[in-house]
């Protein structure tokens, strides 16, 4: 949920960067509707997989923290974990 507005944005800049270099550039209609389709279908597909590889990551990082916290509450350092691991 906090990840819902990352791929609209995302989508969104970089079509408003294809518009902008198409009337830099004076492209004809079609030709610049036809960059800014495969733009938008690129992007989406980049956003889409970034927001994914982010939310995996939050939630494994929200997973995580309990076990540290856990860790300092019995007075364990993570060094010691660590050790322990080894």
């Amino acid at each position: 949920m906090k990840l819902r507005w990352l791929r609209p944005f995302i989508v969104l800049t970089a079509a408003l960067i294809v518009c902008i270099s198409n009337m830099v550039a004076k492209r004809p209609i079609v030709e610049s509707l036809f960059w800014l389709l495969v733009v938008i279908i690129v992007f989406f597909i980049i956003a889409t997989i970034g927001t994914r590889i982010i939310s995996r990551t939050m939630n494994q990082a929200s997973k995580e923290e309990p076990d540290e916290i856990e860790a300092l509450e019995n007075g364990e350092d993570s060094e010691q974990e660590e050790e322990k691991k080894e």
